[in-house]
């Protein structure tokens, strides 16, 4: 690790400073990046802004997921907590470098002023990315070189989306008339996430393939233009209330997170948009 003892010294000094004013932020901070987040923002989307939308942020989110996850095994970096304990606010198993909330940010942000025709995409993007990185350093489990790990990588991912997505989604759409091949490698990445067992990460990306192909097959998705911007964001927080009361079944009801991984998936490609008509 190069500049070890200065970057721990960054940590510190970050924590001192800033931790006593933004202790009450922590759960905050800790909740961006959980997996719960990530799927109520897919689960916001895809109601709330489009299918189309919100099956692109799935799919990219899942590519980055399987491409971070080799990348710290590539590296094997620990991090800030195997040198100093006491540094860290939480404590994880994995490696650090790069960081994976740095590159979902990057990531996300580059979706955001691709997608949001606004002059104001530009500075909430870059907000949001300076905050959940900062965040990271804060609560002691990444390097600030962990964060640029990640940026970068997110560069790369973001420009790759930006450059392909038309092509392939032009070529898709000749070849099948409902964008099978990005369904398809939603699927064949899910079954590369974690081969030896079975996992959550796996269950929804099988199941959430299927029901992008049903959904996109049959017209479940709701029509944007005939939706108010208000109707659409009460859509969206809808359906991000449903994927957080999912999340919450294993502790409170003793579901298995695998059960409440396919339910997630099946409320936010078959069963949301039809609840949303209803309300309609």
């Amino acid at each position: 690790m190069i500049y070890l003892e200065e970057q721990l010294q960054i940590i510190r000094a970050l924590r001192g400073w800033v931790l006593p004013c933004c202790s009450v932020l922590l759960p905050i901070f800790i909740f961006l990046d959980s997996h719960t987040y990530y799927n109520m923002l897919i689960a916001f989307v895809w109601v709330g802004v489009s299918w189309r939308w919100g099956m692109r942020l799935g799919g990219l989110s899942l590519i980055s997921h399987f491409i971070n996850g080799q990348a710290k095994l590539f590296f094997a970096m620990p991090r800030p907590g195997y040198y100093d304990p006491t540094i860290s606010s939480l404590h994880w198993e994995s490696y650090g470098f790069p960081s994976g909330a740095a590159q979902t940010a990057m990531v996300l942000g580059f979706l955001l002023v691709y997608g949001w025709k606004s002059r104001w995409a530009w500075p909430c993007a870059t907000l949001y990315v300076l905050i959940i990185s900062a965040s990271r350093v804060l609560l002691g489990v990444h390097f600030v070189v962990d964060l640029l790990g990640g940026w970068g990588l997110g560069v790369i991912l973001g420009g790759l989306f930006v450059a392909l997505i038309h092509p392939l989604e032009s070529f898709a759409s000749r070849k099948s008339g409902v964008l099978l091949s990005e369904v398809l490698a939603i699927a064949v990445l899910g079954l590369a996430i974690l081969p030896a067992k079975i996992s959550p990460l796996f269950i929804m990306a099988a199941v959430g393939s299927i029901g992008v192909f049903i959904s996109t097959k049959y017209g479940l998705y709701l029509p944007i233009e005939r939706r108010s911007v208000c109707r659409r964001t009460f859509h969206g927080l809808a359906a991000a209330g449903g994927v957080l009361l999912l999340s919450l079944m294993p502790d409170f009801f003793g579901y298995q997170s695998n059960v409440a991984a396919a339910l997630i998936a099946i409320w936010i490609t078959l069963l949301v948009s039809p609840f949303c008509k209803r309300l309609m």
